[in-house]
């Protein structure tokens, strides 16, 4: 039985991801795509149970549409979660699509959705994935910048990542993308994320690799 004396420790991580806008190419329609009906819960306490990350979920489901399916996909809007602290419950995002994709399109949200309930069925029985059809006639994101978020999003990791030996049901180290958020006015998205550890040199080899990438995308991080 491991007897070592672990101290619990966290590291915030606070990103801001800029990105550039262009105008909507044409033939292009919207949609908004929403992961909701997550439980959430506390970034420590909750991460054992193995609940879904809505952000996570989301942007996985929009960077295979892209990479698998060859959707030309440009965002326009991405936020999701409340804290940094927290597994985030929902996400949203609104985005353009090529017009002679839609069914394509449609038929990845629908085989995500259904990827969602066999995940996450018992651990999260109500979310799920909602498509709507919607208008805008702003600018979008343009396609370096939707693919860095998406890539980020995705490449950082969630959840347990090694479980305590002598406390059962426990992380010794884990991490959560907690909230994004936008800042229009500014042209950035704001990535929170937060990592925990009972091993300092693992806490600080975590967030190291989560600044790594997200500073390769262009990002400046803060911490506390």
């Amino acid at each position: 039985m491991d007897t070592q004396n672990y101290s619990n420790g966290q590291i915030t991580l606070h990103a801001q991801l800029p990105f550039h806008e262009i105008r909507a190419p044409k033939d292009y329609i919207y949609y908004k795509v929403r992961v909701s009906g997550g439980l959430g819960g506390d970034a420590e306490a909750d991460i054992v149970k193995q609940r879904a990350n809505c952000i996570k979920v989301l942007a996985n489901l929009l960077q295979v549409s892209i990479q698998h399916q060859h959707v030309a996909l440009y965002l326009v809007r991405f936020e999701g979660g409340d804290a940094a602290d927290t597994i985030p419950a929902n996400a949203e995002a609104l985005v353009a699509i090529p017009s002679e994709m839609e069914q394509d399109f449609k038929d990845i949200m629908i085989q995500g959705s259904c990827a969602l309930q066999a995940q996450y069925g018992v651990t999260d029985p109500d979310v799920e994935v909602l498509l709507d059809k919607a208008v805008w006639h702003g600018n979008v994101i343009d396609e370096l910048s939707t693919r860095c978020l998406l890539a980020d999003l995705n490449g950082i990791p969630t959840g347990p990542l090694e479980m305590r030996t002598d406390v059962i049901g426990t992380a010794m180290t884990s991490n959560s993308i907690g909230c994004v958020k936008m800042n229009h006015t500014d042209s950035y998205f704001e990535i929170m994320n937060v990592c925990h550890s009972f091993k300092e040199f693992d806490l600080n080899l975590l967030a190291s690799k989560i600044r790594q990438i997200l500073e390769v995308s262009g990002a400046e991080i803060t911490k506390c």
